[in-house]
């Protein structure tokens, strides 16, 4: 009861923004450790793993902490910046400065512009999410040259992942034509606004030996369907949520 009565009070002498300060801190803290607990049950320590728009870097933490190797993946300056100085901490992770598409050269990344994170490189995303209302107030105000490289590419350099995880804000499709080989696991962000893209992305999935589909909605860090599903049933999930904007998620395939 004292314990309870001294931080009641502790509390209340607080500055605010110190309060809230270590309010955020432990939110982060039990968002890392979520996400943490989640990738252990399909990795392991010292697995490969390519973070393909990992943006600043929270995923890339969580499975940091799981110990994989990591390859991150990030084309925004501002975001790389944070994950060099995550890379300069722990020696199992390599930041490359790049997009991923279907072969090597370049392309322009639309960004919000003053330090945003939000960014993409397919003009079609923009105007369907702005269309949709789910991104109607921001403005892709600012171009920036990037660098593309493939997955294959990246997978002749540091070998086959056992995960790759892709959030590329519209831009799947051109990560997936760019990938032959087949890990063991993956993952793509869902969308309502571009389910046909989705579908197409489930496709290739099957096509590169990956039959067996969940999906995990929002940041839950679980998995949604209790048992993992053939495409079919994948893609029926997906139609019947075309156009819904209020959810977002991330669409799992692995091999059989």
């Amino acid at each position: 009861m004292l314990t309870i009565i001294a931080q009641k009070i502790a509390k209340e002498l607080m500055p605010h923004g110190f309060a809230r300060r270590l309010l955020l801190a432990k939110e982060r803290k039990e968002a890392h450790e979520r996400r943490a607990s989640f990738y252990q049950k399909f990795l392991e320590e010292n697995d490969l793993v390519f973070d393909v728009g990992a943006n600043v870097g929270e995923r890339t933490s969580a499975l940091l902490g799981v110990g994989c190797r990591v390859v991150a993946i990030e084309p925004q300056p501002d975001c790389c910046k944070k994950l060099k100085n995550l890379e300069a901490r722990n020696g199992r992770l390599t930041v490359l400065q790049v997009a991923c598409g279907r072969a090597e050269g370049s392309a322009n990344l639309r960004t919000g512009g003053g330090g945003d994170v939000l960014a993409s490189l397919s003009n079609d995303y923009i105007q369907q999410v702005k269309a949709s209302g789910r991104f109607a107030r921001h403005e892709w105000k600012e171009t920036v040259p990037v660098s593309l490289c493939s997955l294959d590419m990246l997978i002749n350099r540091y070998g086959v992942p056992k995960y790759i995880k892709i959030d590329v804000e519209g831009y799947e499709l051109e990560v997936f034509a760019g990938m032959t080989a087949n890990p063991a696991i993956l993952s793509f962000e869902y969308t309502p606004e571009t389910a046909q893209v989705m579908i197409q992305c489930l496709e290739h999935c099957e096509r590169l030996g990956l039959k067996e589909f969940n999906i995990s909605w929002g940041e839950s860090m679980r998995f949604s369907l209790d048992q993992w599903v053939t495409i079919g049933r994948i893609k029926e999930m997906v139609q019947i949520l075309d156009g819904d904007s209020y959810l977002f998620g991330d669409i799992f395939a692995r091999r059989q």
